[in-house]
């Protein structure tokens, strides 16, 4: 039989950083769902709302692209994650016919789990509130979490997320999600520069919506897609010594493996800044500097915290 068929536990949200506010919505959901014999179904939405409804492109705005987000969840013990095409369509659907079509037919939710400030159906009409009262008219259970707060007493949201990792306020950034700030994309062919200096590097594709840190090399750590974590060192920036990007481009380099990654899905997580990106006379300056940079990362790599 199918699960759907025999209720589900829903939460919905844009669980944009999946961060610690969010942890929290997916652990209640997922105490409800296993109490109850339901499978946890995570409803979000691609694109993210703001980048349809806002009238210009939004740059350096997303935290975890969906594929990030569906990777996360899942390891949060979410059982699937509903990704919903958000057009200019679908963001005129009221809240009751959002609720109706897609959470009570489609999911047959028989409970749904939100946060205090979640907003939903065209111009943002439906609220917690009405969503009380639609629970009340068909039977489905709701409850509303309220905000998480850090250690100095402020909510915990993407947008501070957000500002932390555009800062390059890594630390904080990681206190406000649980965990470092992550990248996951698949390893593009590169120029093979790097492997001839010694020193191969995964290039990653990152999109230009994606939030991340001033450039510069940063160490930090690899998940292999074989699930191992790998003490790296990564550039995101231009190449200033080869002077060929248009675009900031992440190349990783996975410490002490020598892998061939292209084609397939890379996460690297950022620890701390080491250096600015710099220019080079030599290559073979490069190429000492970019050693004493892999030293770097490798002493602070602790296998045990990152993971």
């Amino acid at each position: 039989m199918d699960r759907v068929s025999q209720g589900t536990v829903v939460t919905i949200g844009n669980f944009d950083g999946v961060h610690r506010g969010h942890q929290q919505l997916i652990e209640c959901g997922r105490r409800h769902a296993q109490q109850l014999g339901m499978d946890l179904v995570a409803v979000t939405f691609d694109p993210h709302p703001r980048t349809v409804l806002k009238s210009e492109p939004m740059r350096s705005f997303i935290i975890t692209s969906t594929a990030e987000k569906q990777v996360l969840l899942k390891r949060l013990g979410v059982s699937r994650v509903d990704v919903l095409a958000f057009t200019k369509e679908f963001s005129e659907m009221t809240a009751r016919a959002f609720l109706d079509e897609e959470i009570g037919q489609r999911l047959k939710s028989r409970m749904v789990v939100v946060g205090h400030n979640f907003t939903f159906g065209r111009g943002g009409q439906g609220t917690p509130e009405l969503l009380h009262h639609w629970g009340q008219e068909h039977g489905v259970e709701v409850e509303v979490l309220d905000p998480v707060y850090d250690r100095s007493g402020r909510q915990i949201s993407s947008s501070r997320v957000r500002a932390a990792i555009a800062a390059g306020e890594l630390d904080k950034a990681a206190q406000l999600m649980g965990r470092p700030f992550q990248v996951y994309a698949s390893v593009v062919s590169g120029a093979g520069r790097g492997r001839s200096m010694g020193i191969p590097t995964a290039n990653m594709a990152i999109g230009i919506d994606h939030v991340m840190p001033p450039m510069g090399v940063y160490a930090g750590y690899c998940v292999l897609p074989s699930g191992e974590t790998a003490a790296a060192v990564a550039s995101w920036g231009l190449r200033p010594t080869f002077a060929d990007l248009d675009q900031p481009l992440l190349e990783v380099h996975v410490i002490d493996r020598t892998d061939n990654l292209t084609g397939l899905p890379l996460w690297f997580g950022f620890i701390q800044k080491i250096r600015e990106e710099l220019y080079f006379d030599r290559v073979e300056d490069l190429v000492r500097r970019m050693q004493d940079d892999v030293a770097i990362a490798r002493a602070g790599y602790d296998p045990a915290q990152w993971k």
